[in-house]
């Protein structure tokens, strides 16, 4: 463990890239729900990141400090086959998180969407025991019990509930999962690993191919003329493209932050934002929302957290059952320092009650006693 003030160094450094990197997160999600509602474009909308990430992403490969770390020195060679056997499958399953997410904004508010997506980890977790890429515990098996739990009381309290939103963000959720279960078969496990700037790189040209069609067919407006001054009056090409912009600064800064923080403050990172949208939304834009919803919402954060405790901790938790396993490493996070020395005053109470027991046996063989093996008269 890093001593006090290397964890206060890490902790002042992750803070500006915490900060910046909610506020674009939480900034683009109400850009888009607003681009949305005012035009009903997600499929256009997708496609328009896209392309602004594939040429704004090699841009910045090109200017990009080295020792940002933005990208990887090494360059990968890609084969035919691996673009068509492994990164569209991967491309297409992204294609329709981004595409089914958006559209979800039509039909449903923020703060409910938010609420669906907290299946998230869980979801990635029973798609990956499935397919025999993660190991499955009674444990884990018993905290997405917790999870689905908490989001079907969510959903079913919805007071606005519409069946289209809810299968759109369904769809969008069940791709995403897929595409992150995807990305450990047919890349990690082949040695192709990308860091996310060059993954995205690949991805977003890919994804144009999907995405492009997809709006042409379902989204084609019959005057194009129309369509471009309804844009610029309601939405405007400058409020396009900064939101364009904003997209693709989100994925950089996801970068520095993984790069500035462990995992498990990137995890409560993410779960401060999910919790700041539903808040946001309730303020801000005045959705409603029910006790049960805040109850639901609740329980599988909470179950979130719990999900993420035994997957770092598993072996512990596996001995000590849940709750007392869970108690001890939460125990051990909040007090680091009384939790060592307890672990060292353990380890010399072992010691000592050893050489107790070696004094004993030695005394014990000297005098004759039957623990020395001898035979009993």
């Amino acid at each position: 463990m890093p001593p006090p003030s290397f964890r206060s160094k890490s902790l002042w450094r992750a803070g500006p890239y915490i900060l910046v990197w909610m506020a674009v997160s939480i900034s683009l999600i109400f850009m888009n729900r607003g681009i949305v509602k005012t035009m009903g474009c997600p499929a256009f909308l997708t496609a328009w990141h896209m392309a602004v990430s594939s040429v704004l992403v090699r841009a910045l490969r090109c200017v990009a400090p080295p020792r940002l770390g933005l990208f990887s020195e090494e360059r990968l060679e890609v084969s035919l086959q691996t673009w068509l056997t492994k990164l569209l499958p991967i491309a297409a399953l992204f294609s329709t998180s981004l595409a089914m997410g958006n559209r979800a904004y039509l039909y449903s508010s923020v703060a409910f969407i938010q609420m669906m997506k907290a299946s998230h980890a869980v979801m990635t977790y029973l798609l990956n025991a499935l397919v025999g890429a993660e190991l499955f515990t009674w444990n884990k098996l018993r905290i997405v019990i917790l999870v689905c739990c908490g989001v079907v009381l969510a959903v079913t309290g919805e007071l606005h509930f519409r069946m289209v939103g809810f299968l759109c963000q369904s769809l969008s959720s069940v791709s995403e999962c897929a595409r992150i279960v995807l990305i450990g078969q047919l890349l990690n496990k082949s040695g192709l690993k990308m860091d996310p700037l060059t993954a995205i790189s690949y991805y977003a040209p890919l994804c144009l191919v999907f995405l492009v069609p997809l709006a042409l067919v379902t989204e084609m407006p019959s005057d194009w003329g129309a369509f471009a001054e309804d844009l610029q009056r309601e939405v405007g090409f400058c409020w396009l493209l900064l939101n364009g912009l904003v997209a693709f600064t989100l994925n950089v800064f996801v970068v520095l932050l993984i790069d500035a923080t462990s995992p498990v403050v990137f995890v409560l990172c993410g779960i401060m934002k999910d919790v700041a949208l539903v808040v946001g939304s309730v303020v801000v834009l005045h959705q409603a929302v029910a006790l049960q919803q805040i109850v639901g919402y609740a329980a599988a954060v909470v179950g979130i957290q719990l999900f993420n405790l035994v997957s770092r901790n598993q072996d512990e938790l596996e001995a000590k059952g849940l709750v007392r396993g869970s108690w001890d490493v939460v125990s051990r996070w909040l007090a680091p320092e009384q939790a060592k020395a307890d672990e060292m005053g353990e380890l010399s109470n072992h010691k000592d009650s050893d050489v107790l027991s070696e004094s004993l046996a030695s005394g014990s063989t000297r005098a004759g006693s039957p623990l020395a093996g001898e035979p009993l008269e």
